[in-house]
């Protein structure tokens, strides 16, 4: 049992709060503030972004209806939020706050159980988001997102809607993200058609 499978449990859901409707651009948590709760989408985007002393913006996180946020940071030792979440478009949110999710967890052996799997998964997605960004090329990051997508979704084709997100994903630039996917695509080693891209080994 998910943890997303459980906001559809009356004896989970109830804990949270009213949906709070946000509208685009709207901030939600500002960078280094102390998360006191866990966050739901229930409908719209959320992304979570790191402005540098500089002002340069990083995206650290593309967030969509169904998922939580909040989660990793609200019971730990140092619970500041590394980015500013924003709300991408407009969005609905539930939220629960650390005492309340402390007390179902206490509560509910079978909702602990699936709060725990839950940060496991999330933890191991941070991992593969941090193997991405420390490979030396972006071929190398293309190649790497394609394939972990595909066997996430369990599809031989990965679909990218949004060239700029996913250029901020791997850390570049769109331009250069672009290039480089047309130059896979000349050499072969990527097959297109619309928005679908497929590797020719796949």
């Amino acid at each position: 049992m998910t943890l997303k499978f459980l906001m559809d449990d009356t004896r989970f859901k109830r804990n949270f709060s009213i949906a709070c409707l946000y509208p685009q651009n709207y901030i939600i948590e500002t960078q280094g503030s102390r998360c006191r709760r866990v966050g739901h989408i229930e409908k719209g985007r959320v992304q979570m972004i790191y402005y540098s002393r500089q002002g340069e913006a990083a995206l650290l996180a593309e967030l969509e209806a169904g998922d939580f946020f909040g989660d990793f940071l609200v019971f730990a030792d140092r619970p500041f939020y590394p980015g500013t979440l924003i709300a991408a478009t407009e969005a609905s949110i539930v939220f629960i706050s650390r005492e309340d999710l402390r007390k179902t967890l206490d509560a509910d052996k079978t909702i602990e159980a699936a709060f725990l799997k839950h940060l496991s998964n999330k933890a191991l997605g941070f991992s593969i988001q941090n193997k991405l960004l420390r490979l030396p090329s972006l071929r190398d990051k293309i190649l790497f997102h394609l394939r972990q997508e595909m066997v996430r979704s369990n599809k031989d084709h990965v679909v990218i809607d949004d060239q700029e997100t996913l250029a901020a994903l791997l850390d570049v630039r769109r331009p250069s993200l672009s290039r480089e996917l047309a130059r896979m695509r000349d050499e072969g080693i990527l097959l297109k058609e619309n928005k679908s891209y497929r590797l020719k080994d796949s």
